[in-house]
This record gives structure tokens, sequence and C-alpha cells, in this order.
């Protein structure tokens, strides 16, 4: 994808030389959850879809390096962090807004017309996310990729 590091290249050009840039993306390819429902397998490969199908990354944590080093920032430091949602307030907050965006947003209108899945299909993956969020064994964990970067002081010297 080039509009990633279109956009960082962007930044870098308004950034002052020595001024620090940070970016974080997630890594939808790399949730994690329990119980292990297919309904909610289902939903990562249609998110995957929708977003290739709009020119962007879902799995977009794991590029960030790359086109941070792509649009010419120098990193400083690189991290990861996750979000967990496995407390019962936590699990219902995170299954209660995906139950509801899985059949109530961009999300599902594109989802049905460009023909990836139907309204049947998404009422599946939303009960799917009520049924993980009233669990009290749930688990979900949601890596973020973090990148600090630079503009050099004396840019065009290496």
């Amino acid at each position: 994808l080039k509009i990633p590091v279109s956009a960082l290249s962007e930044l870098r050009r308004v950034l002052k030389p020595g001024g620090i840039l940070a970016c974080r993306d997630a890594d939808y390819g790399a949730f994690t959850w329990y119980p292990e429902l297919p309904p909610l397998d289902r939903w990562r490969t249609l998110y995957r879809d929708i977003t290739q199908r709009n020119q962007a990354e879902s799995n977009g944590g794991r590029f960030l390096k790359t086109w941070t080093m792509e649009a010419d920032l120098d990193l400083i430091e690189i991290g990861c962090s996750t979000w967990v949602f496995s407390n019962d307030r936590d699990r219902q907050w995170w299954g209660n807004m995906w139950s509801k965006r899985v059949i109530q947003s961009d999300f599902a209108d594109q989802a049905i017309a460009y023909g990836f899945s139907d309204q049947q299909e998404l009422e599946e993956i939303s009960s799917a996310f009520l049924e993980w969020a009233n669990d009290p064994t749930g688990f979900y964990a949601v890596p973020h990729t973090e990148v600090i970067s630079t503009k050099r002081l004396l840019d065009g010297i290496k």
C-alpha cells in the first residue's frame, strides 16, 4: 500500500527538523480471543477483505516500521502494547460495541455491497460477539505497534 507511506511522507514534510513523530496502529490479524468462536474468525476475514477493497490495511501494525522507513523517517524506538478485554465490564463494552458495528455500520453496509457477506451471516457474527462478551472465561487481546521517529536535523544528510 502506498497510501500510508504517502501520509507519513507528508507528515515528515511538515515536521520540523529534529521533530518527533509518534504513530500507532493495531494488527487485526494478530487479535486473539477465547473462547474461540468460528464466527469471530469469519469477522476477522471479512474485516481484512473490506479494508483491502478500500485500499487500506487491517494488519497495519506489522507494516508500521516498514512504512516509516519508506517515508524516510529515522526510527528512534519501536514497541508494542496490547489492549486486553477480560473483566466483565471490558468484555461487555467491547463485545456489545462490535455486535452493533457488525450489523449497523459502514462495515455491515460494505460487507453486503461488496458481496462478501449477507445479513444472516452478519447477524451470526453479531451474536457471537455477544456470546463472547457474556462468557466469564472470555479474553480478547488487541496488539498495537508503536513507532517513534524523527526528521533529521539536517535533512538530506544521513
